[in-house]
């Protein structure tokens, strides 16, 4: 403070500085995923397409318990290709809401981790039902 004004205002901007060194080192991912991309991105957006998907198979898993015989296959069918279609749509609109545009002001929504997560349980059943019948 001695030195006036001008010196103290240089030794906070200088803390400030460090100060924000430290934060991205703490708070930088632990590892780079293979392709390149934030690792962050793609676990938040798991996180949001996640439990759509989870819902889906619980629903597909339930419909296929009660369901019988008699029920037709096209209705089977788009119950089972439009609830993962859905996931996907909620999805999308969900990390559109709740996560701001990024640099580029595009929300980084990774279509494909998506596609992959709120299909996966699509395959779960249709492999469970595959099974059931030879089973039967």
């Amino acid at each position: 403070v001695a030195a006036g004004p001008a010196a103290a205002l240089a030794v906070l901007r200088q803390a400030r500085m460090t100060a924000d060194a430290a934060d991205a080192a703490v708070l930088a991912p632990a590892f780079r995923p293979v392709g390149g991309g934030d690792t962050a991105t793609w676990l938040r957006n798991l996180l949001v397409y996640g439990p759509f998907a989870a819902v889906v198979l619980l629903v597909q898993v339930a419909l296929l318990a009660v369901a019988d015989d008699a029920v037709p296959g096209a209705y089977a069918a788009l119950c089972g290709l439009s609830m993962p279609a859905a996931a996907f749509g909620l999805g999308w609109l969900v990390l559109g809401f709740a996560f701001p545009a990024g640099p580029g002001g595009r929300v980084e929504r990774t279509p494909l981790l998506g596609a992959v997560v709120c299909f996966a349980p699509l395959v779960i059943t249709c492999v469970g039902a595959g099974a059931l019948a030879l089973v039967r």
